[in-house]
């Protein structure tokens, strides 16, 4: 009867958590899962497992070199069994959040819970709202994949603690999988010793029982060992710095100190209490209040609620030890990011350890008999149904960047991500009416991210990067359809600001050349190319410095010294696609046809399904008319 009820209790926590995050196979590839994932050709082959292994610039497309074997292994095996497309992946994701429902119960059960408020917890843990993020990213598994090896190594050490001899195998691997998929999993062993340690109490003393606990940890400290020793080898550093103690900007995970860091948390980690609670406005840009105000009414009772929940779950260390195990599984998991500032301080993602955490703790406060009255069943059985259908609704929204960006400014009408965010999905919509060749398509996307820029930055008036990206859609606009004086007051402003930034002289040589053009006055367009080449002075050369100052020229009607300027440019040694197909275009319009399909037929070698190429090769083509 036993093992039959045990059964459909595990076949429940699994139904909940498949059925819930069902909708997670519409999803598609969005934000980091693009360079992580999607576009990171190290995964694209199992021949290139064993570098995955140990390199850890196989990571990303980008140049973001992070060292998670176990996690690229998993992705490889998806791109595998798919040829790269995104329902294996999620397939995969909905399989391990309901593995790790099964651990969430198993672990429960073996701290003395009852069956039933055992299966209660991981069926709301299963179907909880605010494990969407962790579920529907597909970079996100590490964190699955992180908590999953923390309560596998965890049910091990209780078993090992049982009297279980090869119970040291389940630590062992429990935490090769946590460590293995996220940097958290170096804290796996603090959780191990200070559960283990705890259940001794009991019965020996606190040196006996600490003494203990470590013994039978040590398969998890040496495997710790082994990642921190490999991590300095391959990475360099075995851990990350410790944040800064002199103020910088706040809005850059790097320039926020520890003291404007703890102020953040302490409005960060009561919003994810209320929402383990009551799962409302989700979103992937939670409102922050960037303060440094640490004696401030706001920040003292942030802290002070954490703070008392916290020691409320150590001090039932003796008499509910399902409560402390919680507590230290949510804090373990909690702590890194806690403490390190990240560019996104309250991404939902990273609260799938504690909400685990904090299914253990509910396990532990859950009484078996008042889970059997009728009214309680009733209860359960309503917040599980209401969890399920707004986690199913909530996973649909990942279908793309617009539907998540929008639910973001519905949460946050100040949200300067998600308005950045819409303003990007604008601009790339704009570049895909481009390649069709639907200008009206294309002036009507960049007039909208224009809005949603501006309406960004009025949010976040000082963001660089976001003045930056503000200012490319509006001189995509180019000078007819678009505000060229105002587009240069912007890109005066931004070299006023940092005088020797490459990046903003050319923002500024492409704003004169627009406004030369749009006003007729060759001083701007004189300016233009002499900006443009004063980059060479400050910064490495690139083809593009070249380009842009020949934009100027051609403006000018001096298509002489456009062309020069790509002379030049090959001359250096920047002969790209790019410069060629550029220098390509203005032999045509010299009546240099001939060396003009020579320059693209060289590109077209190289890129074969250039969209520029070709349709510069069909133009050369085509009958004079």
């Amino acid at each position: 009867m036993k093992r039959r009820a045990l059964r459909s209790a595990r076949l429940l926590v699994f139904a909940c958590a498949v059925l819930a995050y069902a909708t997670a196979c519409f999803g598609t590839f969005l934000y980091d899962d693009v360079h992580s994932v999607r576009d990171n050709t190290a995964l694209q082959s199992l021949a290139n497992v064993p570098r995955l292994l140990v390199d850890p610039s196989a990571f990303s497309a980008l140049d973001a070199p992070m060292w998670r074997p176990v996690l690229l292994l998993t992705f490889a095996v998806n791109h595998a069994m798919g040829h790269g497309a995104a329902l294996p992946y999620k397939l995969t994701d909905i399989l391990l959040h309901a593995l790790t429902a099964l651990a969430l119960a198993s672990v429960a059960r073996a701290l003395g819970g009852s069956l039933r408020a055992s299966t209660v917890a991981a069926a709301l843990f299963a179907v909880h709202p605010l494990a969407s993020e962790a579920v529907n990213f597909v970079s996100a598994r590490s964190d699955q994949l992180l908590v999953l090896g923390a309560l596998l190594a965890l049910r091990a050490q209780l078993a090992a603690k049982a009297g279980r001899r090869v119970a040291w195998l389940g630590v062992a691997a429990g935490t090769v999988l946590a460590c293995g998929a996220k940097e958290t999993g170096a804290l796996v062993p603090v959780v191990l010793i200070a559960v283990d340690a705890a259940l001794g109490l009991r019965e020996h003393s606190a040196r006996a029982a600490l003494f203990a606990a470590v013994r039978r940890a040590l398969p998890a400290l040496i495997v710790v060992v082994a990642y921190l020793v490999a991590r300095r080898v391959l990475l360099g550093q075995a851990t990350v710095a410790m944040p800064r103690l002199v103020p910088g900007d706040v809005a850059v995970g790097g320039g926020r100190d520890l003291v404007t860091q703890f102020c953040v948390m302490a409005g960060v980690l009561p919003r994810f209490l209320a929402q383990s609670l009551l799962p409302i406005q989700l979103t992937p840009d939670p409102p922050l209040a960037m303060v440094r105000e640490v004696f401030s009414v706001r920040v003292l009772l942030g802290w002070g609620l954490v703070l008392a929940a916290t020691a409320a779950g150590l001090f039932a260390a003796r008499r509910r030890p399902l409560v402390f195990a919680g507590t230290v599984l949510a804090w373990a998991i909690a702590l890194p990011w806690v403490l390190v500032p990240l560019n996104a301080p309250a991404g939902e993602h990273r609260f799938y350890g504690s909400l685990a955490g904090l299914a253990l703790v509910a396990a532990g406060l859950l009484h078996s008999r008042w889970l059997r009255t009728r009214r309680a069943r009733l209860i359960v059985s309503t917040v599980g149904l209401a969890f399920a259908v707004h986690a199913a609704l909530l996973s649909l929204d990942f279908r793309s960047e617009a539907t998540l960006w929008a639910r973001a400014a519905a949460v946050d009408p100040q949200s300067v991500a998600a308005f950045r965010g819409l303003a990007q999905i604008e601009q790339d919509a704009a570049n895909d009416a481009a390649q069709r060749g639907d200008q009206a398509a294309v002036f009507r996307h960049l007039r909208a991210a224009v809005e949603h820029g501006a309406r960004a930055l009025s949010f976040a008036p000082t963001a660089m990067p976001l003045r930056r990206q503000l200012l490319r859609i509006r001189l995509a606009l180019g000078p007819e359809h678009g505000a060229p004086l105002e587009a240069l007051a912007e890109a005066r402003a931004l070299v006023e600001r940092r005088p020797r930034n490459p990046h903003h002289l050319i923002l500024l040589s492409q704003a004169l050349t627009q406004a030369g053009t749009a006003l007729g006055e060759r001083r701007f367009l004189d300016e233009a190319e002499a900006t443009a080449l004063a980059c060479l002075k400050i910064a490495e050369p690139r083809g593009l410095v070249w380009r842009v100052a020949a934009e100027a020229g051609v403006a000018r009607g001096d298509l002489a010294a456009a062309l020069a300027h790509f002379d030049a440019a090959a001359a250096a040694g920047f002969a790209t696609p790019p410069v060629r197909l550029d220098r390509a275009d203005l032999l045509r319009r010299l009546g240099r046809d001939d060396e003009a399909r020579q320059a693209v037929r060289s590109v077209l070698v190289e890129l074969p399904f250039d969209a520029r190429a070709r349709q510069l090769a069909a133009e050369l083509a085509a009958p004079p008319r």
